[in-house]
């Protein structure tokens, strides 16, 4: 059976009720590209005429948005403060983000921040739900942004991998490059296995 929903709350899967918790046997996501792809321009003329999606519901919820900002003062004052959950992310994460606010890229420092938030509770959330010794691939790629005369990466596998470790026995990163392009935003894709 497959499911189609927001993954960092699965409360409710149709065939596994009264809960899911405990019973999924298997889960292959791809989480959003982050600031790669702006999902929602690209699909734009489907969501509304064929889905009737409601846009702006849709941006609150969507993970990775480039467009949504009603957080943007509070999760400024948890990076500069670092306060607790800033403090829970990956040391190079943290790195990147402080050093994307210095060369002036707030919008980018943000998002990649909001991004890590929302896949600690899918993370949590797929732990959850998955079976003992499950498991659980990640699909996800890097993302690299300019910053003055420089490159940073964004090393979002490595990031999940480190994130995945009080849910998970992290197993392997599986490195591939993409085929449909040598020069996109995003070249390399990573598989994280995880086991429960």
């Amino acid at each position: 059976m497959n499911y189609i929903g927001d993954i960092r709350d699965m409360k409710v899967i149709p065939g596994l009720e009264p809960t899911p918790e405990g019973n999924v046997h298997g889960i292959v996501t791809s989480p959003p590209y982050s600031t790669a792809v702006d999902y929602i321009k690209n699909d734009l003329p489907i969501l509304q005429i064929i889905h009737e999606a409601d846009i702006e519901q849709l941006e609150k919820d969507m993970m990775g948005n480039p467009r949504f900002k009603d957080d943007e003062k509070s999760l400024l004052e948890e990076i500069n403060k670092e306060k607790e959950r800033f403090r829970e992310l990956p040391f190079e994460a943290r790195a990147v983000i402080k050093e994307l606010l210095r060369f002036g890229r707030k919008n980018l420092a943000l998002r990649q921040y909001k991004f890590l938030i929302d896949m600690k509770l899918a993370l949590q959330e797929m732990s959850r739900v998955l079976r003992p010794r499950s498991k659980c691939v990640i699909i996800i790629g890097n993302n690299h942004f300019r910053a003055r005369d420089k490159v940073i990466e964004f090393r979002n596998a490595q990031y999940l991998y480190e994130m995945a470790k009080p849910y998970f026995k992290p197993e392997h990163i599986i490195e591939r490059t993409l085929l449909k392009t040598s020069y996109g935003a995003i070249q390399q894709e990573h598989l994280l296995i995880l086991q429960k």
